[in-house]
């Protein structure tokens, strides 16, 4: 009988929760909490949360607008604080995250040198410190139809 490596099982888990019970299940314990010099009264918090890239699938980010001069696809990832999550976000961080790294080789955040049509930021809103949204709507690019897990560090200010 063969074995199943223990990362293949554990990111299949993780897929399949995601894609039955959306990005909530997906959404990370907090990872590390710390104060900064400019609000030393503000602790941050980072979340996780993974979406696929691959159209067809569920919880995925492709959409079939199509961008850039050589017939890329946008990717737009709708990122949301659950309620029991208390602050704003001030930060998002992208990974791209594959078996196969060349899946990701054609994989970007916006604005990536123009690829990405209109969207001009990676994240709307754009001033993240600022605006202190519950929920951003990250954009990207990709002219690869390989699946790969968009991941994204969510940093939160409480």
């Amino acid at each position: 009988m063969k074995r199943i490596p223990a990362v293949i099982v554990g990111l299949g888990s993780i897929w399949f929760l995601t894609a039955t019970f959306g990005p909530q299940v997906a959404f990370g314990q907090s990872k590390r909490t710390t104060k900064t010099k400019e609000a030393p009264n503000e602790s941050k918090t980072e979340h996780v949360f993974h979406f696929n890239k691959q159209q067809g699938l569920n919880n995925t980010c492709w959409s079939p607008v199509k961008e850039g001069n050589d017939g890329g696809n946008l990717l737009a990832c709708r990122i949301n604080l659950p309620p029991e999550v208390e602050g704003t976000i001030v930060e998002v961080r992208f990974q791209c995250e594959a078996q196969n790294q060349k899946v990701c080789q054609f994989t970007h955040e916006c604005p990536d040198n123009g690829s990405c049509g209109n969207h001009r930021y990676k994240t709307e809103p754009h001033d993240l410190p600022v605006d202190r949204p519950r929920g951003v709507d990250w954009y990207g690019w990709t002219n690869d139809g390989n699946n790969a897990t968009l991941s994204f560090t969510v940093v939160v200010a409480n």
